[in-house]
């Protein structure tokens, strides 16, 4: 565990709480969590090493930036700070203004646990912003959060979304989510690759050998036609699906009717991976599993892959953790 300095508050708890229900769109990056208002869009995510952006803007001229690294070594918050707001002077000088700074602001404390040593501010330029930085032992992270907007806008949500955020992940589990598509995955999964688009979000994470592929459709009704999900799947993804030889078993996931899918890599696939052994290094995973189901609550379908050992237990853990409605 990395050691912190800074001044904490003598209050020393979070005052938190259960989130507002305004706050109700939830991004996860690489184990950073937060929610934002209604409306509110994920516009830029980076980073899945020591250093990480998300940017989440409203319909109106809010947005919500936050910053992370894992420094090495003794993290001063107070210094950290400082070096951040010379850059944003930099930057008001440039323009020719006058960024006004508060450190510890009324109204912004109790933002953050004591022993992440939080320092809450406010800025002003040709823009204001309310936010906070901090320091969490655990995981290592360096945060610095902010709600920006123009010099007339009401930030007073800024409070709620600053103290909902969580620097990284429980019980070795990472939450990623973009659009309403929400999948947990064991800590070292990284994402190898994402669709976002209007109707549709997949997310493909790998770690090793083994591979975890979600996605999820609007608008099922339209889509499915009075047909079966799982013909309009097989049918909609038969190219994805060749590679494998597997069967298909009706179930039941969380009160859904589902379908189940069981096999293995055909044997051109299964070369293919070998194929690639002496360049990644990695031996591959030639099993497949997967759920397919039709959620009728929310009007969307959602189907998982996941390859893996034959022993493995992954598809269960995840499937477990997908939250289809509210």
């Amino acid at each position: 565990m990395r050691r912190t300095t800074g001044t904490a508050e003598k209050d020393g708890t979070r005052g938190e709480g259960p989130l507002p229900a305004a706050l109700s769109v939830l991004v996860g990056w690489n184990g950073l969590t937060l929610h934002t208002p209604d409306e509110w869009s994920p516009v830029a995510v980076s980073g899945e090493g020591r250093q990480g952006y998300v940017k989440v803007v409203g319909p109106d001229t809010r947005h919500l930036e936050v910053k992370w690294e894992q420094p090495k070594g003794v993290v001063n918050v107070p210094q950290a700070l400082e070096r951040y707001l010379d850059r944003l002077r930099k930057t008001a000088r440039r323009s020719r203004m006058e960024l006004v700074v508060r450190t510890k602001p009324a109204g912004l404390g109790r933002l953050r646990p004591d022993d992440q040593a939080p320092i809450a501010y406010t800025w002003e330029a040709a823009q204001k912003a309310v936010g906070c930085i901090w320091h969490c032992g655990h995981c290592g992270r360096l945060v610095i959060a902010e709600v920006v907007g123009e010099r007339d806008d009401d930030l007073s949500i800024a409070r709620s979304i600053l103290a909902g955020i969580r620097e990284h992940g429980e019980d070795d589990w990472i939450t990623w989510s973009l659009y309403g598509l929400t999948i947990s995955a064991p800590v070292g999964f990284t994402m190898e690759k994402q669709v976002l688009m209007t109707g549709r979000q997949q997310f493909q994470l790998r770690k090793g050998g083994a591979r975890l592929q979600a996605d999820r459709w609007g608008l099922a009704e339209l889509a499915l036609r009075g047909g079966s999900v799982r013909e309009w799947y097989e049918a909609r993804e038969r190219a994805a699906l060749s590679r494998y030889a597997y069967r298909v078993e009706e179930t039941v996931l969380r009160g859904h009717r589902a379908f189940r899918l069981v096999g293995r890599d055909r044997w051109w696939q299964a070369l293919l991976k070998l194929a690639r052994v002496p360049a990644t290094l990695t031996w591959p995973c030639f099993f497949m599993q997967g759920y397919l189901w039709h959620c009728e609550a929310s009007n969307r379908i959602y189907a998982l892959i996941v390859e893996q050992s034959r022993r493995s237990t992954l598809l269960e853990s995840v499937a477990a953790r997908v939250p289809c409605h509210a």
